[in-house]
């Protein structure tokens, strides 16, 4: 019986003993597994810190970038806003006349014959008298007079008559690239003397033909070509037809003052223009001439001034390309 006993303790120890193993293989399977988990757990952990991390980064990020270009598109608002306040108040300060804005251009020269109209006034400069003559009479027929010394050229004279002046210089012609300038009003006072074949006379005097006789004291040396005294053909050139005891209205021709022309009529007759502008003849008497000044082909000019006159260059260039 005591045998039997110690068998089945025996017995029951050994279960016990395999029951014991059993757990403990199963506890330390358990525990490497606890662990396996653990670690698995912790880096999954880990990892998804990481990505939160990261997409926390990403986040602030383009959190930034976003305000970035909220700050730029505030900054354009404010220049853009800033530069129209501007740009109104200049505006009205130019309206108001408190601003005034130039631009200054580079001059442009011109050749003067492709720029004027006839009539046009040009700043031609015949310089000044150098010496004091009076108005010729009977006793100084066939001479020239009725300017004073130091006195402009340019400004005219009036030989007794209306006090109109006209001075200054106007295009009378443009022939050939060549620009022909008249003074506007009179130039000088002429007595013609009467008598058979005095108008012989007077036209060579006139014509610049008498001896001792030029009118090269009215050319600018820098500018001036040749001159003339004006005459009935030069007329008539300018209205393209015959002008004898024709009213001329054109203030061109009719100046207000009476002038002879360098042409003839007949044994005793000069043509001359009257007071009213009438193309008429005339025997005897102290009345005013008009010069005649050609310009060199190659005179230039940079515009009209102020005044609308066209102005004349210094310097005159030679084949220089001409302005557009």
């Amino acid at each position: 019986m005591k045998s039997k006993k110690n068998k089945n303790e025996k017995v029951k120890s050994v279960e016990e003993n395999d029951t014991i193993e059993f757990l403990n293989e199963n506890t330390s399977a358990n525990k490497k597994a606890s662990k396996k988990d653990k670690r698995k757990e912790k880096k999954e952990k880990k990892k998804a810190t990481k990505k939160e991390k990261k997409e926390e980064k990403k986040a602030i990020k383009k959190e930034k970038k976003s305000k970035h270009q909220k700050d730029r598109a505030a900054i354009v608002i404010i220049i853009v806003s800033t530069i129209f306040i501007l740009l109104g108040i200049l505006l009205a300060l130019i309206g108001g006349g408190v601003i005034t804005i130039s631009f200054e251009k580079k001059p442009v020269l011109y050749l003067l014959s492709e720029k004027v109209q006839i009539g046009d006034y040009v700043d031609y400069d015949a310089g000044v008298w150098e010496e004091d003559v009076a108005i010729p009479n009977r006793s100084k027929a066939y001479t020239f007079g009725g300017y004073s010394l130091g006195v402009s050229r340019t400004l005219g004279v009036t030989c007794g008559y209306n006090d109109i002046e006209n001075p200054g210089w106007r295009v009378f012609a443009v022939t050939d690239g060549a620009v022909t300038l008249i003074q506007s009003g009179i130039s000088m006072c002429y007595y013609h003397g009467y008598g058979s074949g005095t108008n012989d006379k007077s036209v060579n005097i006139l014509s610049g033909n008498a001896e001792n006789i030029n009118f090269d004291y009215f050319l600018d040396s820098k500018f001036g070509d040749s001159v003339k005294i004006l005459s009935k053909e030069d007329i008539d050139f300018y209205y393209k037809d015959d002008t004898s005891w024709k009213q001329i209205d054109d203030e061109l021709i009719n100046v207000g003052n009476p002038y002879w022309l360098a042409t003839k009529n007949g044994s005793y007759y000069m043509w001359y223009v009257t007071e009213g502008g009438t193309v008429a003849t005339d025997h005897v008497g102290a009345y005013g001439v008009r010069v005649l000044v050609t310009l060199k082909k190659d005179a230039k000019t940079y515009g009209q001034n102020d005044d609308g006159v066209w102005t004349l260059d210094e310097e005159i260039v030679k084949d220089s390309k001409k302005g557009k």
